[in-house]
C-alpha cells in the first residue's frame, strides 16, 4: 500500500505544480481541485481506509 500512497502524493504535487504554471483560471482550479482529491485518497489509505474513487473529469462536448 505504500506505493500507491506515495504514487498519489507524487501526482499530488506534480498537479500543484502545473496549476502554477496555467495560463487561465479555470485550468489552474481544476488542478488544484484533483490535488486535493490526490491528497484525501492518498490520506485515507494512510488511515486504513477504502477511499473514495478519484472523480473523472466531467467531458463537455464542442458545440459546432
Amino acid at each position: 500500500m505504500l506505493p500507491e500512497i506515495l504514487f498519489l502524493h507524487e501526482q499530488a504535487l506534480k498537479c500543484l505544480r502545473l496549476a502554477r504554471a496555467a495560463g487561465d483560471e479555470k485550468t489552474r482550479q481544476g488542478l488544484e481541485e484533483l490535488a486535493v482529491e490526490f491528497s484525501e485518497r492518498a490520506a485515507a489509505l494512510e488511515r486504513g481506509e477504502t477511499p473514495q474513487p478519484l472523480n473523472p473529469p466531467v467531458r463537455r462536448r464542442a458545440r459546432g
